[in-house]
């Protein structure tokens, strides 16, 4: 198939390619309205060595302990548990299905003794609460002999939902449904072109208008050779 006969072949099915579209950027719309926004509250930690630390000896091994990484690894393994969970329950009188769809995790960042803890919601300022919560219980869990938590940066309400926009998971669904309704236009158009047309492919077919029939038969008719008399062209259609 050659460019041209694409194009036409578009053009002559491009009411397949706009329902397509507008179906599946509907659906796009309508599941996207259906959802709740979830927000995100993030908070940030620190952990270093304990300034009760008076010996050198000491302050050497809080340092190679944060440097194995199993310290911070510890540390963000329990923000997702379930005392941790009941505690934040308890202080902000929450029930635990709300504690258990709170998303709440923690992950160490690379190449630093940070770590960052997480909580969602569908309210932005219950998120960050969850998750200074979070943070205040772990810091007072810390081995004041060993080791120093510090919040460095407090959650706030965030302003806009995590996830993909409205917009563009509307210019995803056009997308999407101009590539559909590509698809099935080529597929009709082998569907087509297997069959044959005539009455006979019409009646296999089941489906064909007059209109549809002379569209194809427009696409798979050889274009006509010009003819020259007397060294003009003469148009023998």
């Amino acid at each position: 198939m050659g460019l041209n006969t694409f194009l036409k072949l578009l053009l002559h099915s491009w009411w397949i390619i706009a329902l397509t579209t507008l179906l599946t950027a509907g659906s796009t719309l309508f599941f996207a309205a259906q959802q709740q926004p979830i927000y995100a509250g993030t908070t940030t930690i620190e952990v270093s060595p304990s300034p009760a630390l008076d010996r050198a000896d000491q302050i050497v091994d809080a340092i190679n302990a944060l440097d194995r990484r199993a310290t911070l690894n510890t540390i963000a393994r329990k923000v997702s548990s379930s005392s941790i969970q009941a505690q934040v329950a308890e202080k902000l009188h929450l029930s635990p299905a709300i504690l258990g769809s709170a998303g709440l995790s923690a992950a160490v960042l690379p190449d630093t003794n940070l770590i960052e803890i997480r909580a969602q919601s569908a309210q932005p300022n219950l998120a960050a609460d969850m998750a200074n919560t979070v943070a205040q219980i772990i810091v007072g869990q810390a081995p004041v002999r060993l080791l120093k938590i510090d919040v460095i940066d407090l959650a706030t309400p965030a302003t806009a939902p995590i996830g993909a926009g409205l917009s563009r998971l509307l210019t995803l669904g056009v997308l999407f449904g101009l590539l559909i309704g590509i698809v099935a236009v080529l597929l009709l158009f082998a569907i087509r072109t297997v069959l044959k047309p005539g009455a006979s492919a019409d009646e296999r077919a089941g489906s064909a208008g007059a209109h549809e029939r002379l569209a194809w038969q427009e696409l798979e008719a050889p274009a006509a050779s010009p003819s020259y008399e007397n060294g003009l062209v003469v148009d023998r259609e």
